[in-house]
């Protein structure tokens, strides 16, 4: 994989802004959010953050700060991560989560071909 891609490990945990600016945050179901547990720790950072299930929100604003032209393409990142997904059915009011190990490749080219 490293022939054609470079590794980077990525945050299991995104702002939700990354979200909101993409205006996706409405729009994907499996969305978790991650809240301060306690009071102390809200009095210590009120952000929200969003259990990530994708990177895309994270990969592109990081890969803009590298690519300043479309000579700089093509670039391709990976990473290998533990995912998170929503299951469909909650039950007993509990919400169930799936969990997996997920090979990620972002790539960002000058055009389709």
């Amino acid at each position: 994989m490293d022939k054609i891609a470079d590794e980077i490990i990525m945050p299991a945990i995104v702002p939700r802004e990354l979200w909101e600016k993409t205006n996706r945050v409405d729009s994907n179901d499996s969305l978790l959010s991650a809240v301060p547990a306690n009071d102390q720790s809200k009095k210590n950072n009120e952000a929200d953050y969003i259990l990530s299930p994708t990177h895309e929100e994270v990969v592109t604003p990081l890969v803009q700060e590298f690519v300043k032209s479309y000579k700089d393409l093509p670039v391709a990142v990976y990473q290998i991560q533990v995912k998170f997904r929503n299951e469909a059915r909650p039950k007993s009011g509990l919400m169930r989560l799936r969990e997996f190990i997920m090979k990620d490749l972002y790539s960002f080219h000058k055009d389709k071909d």
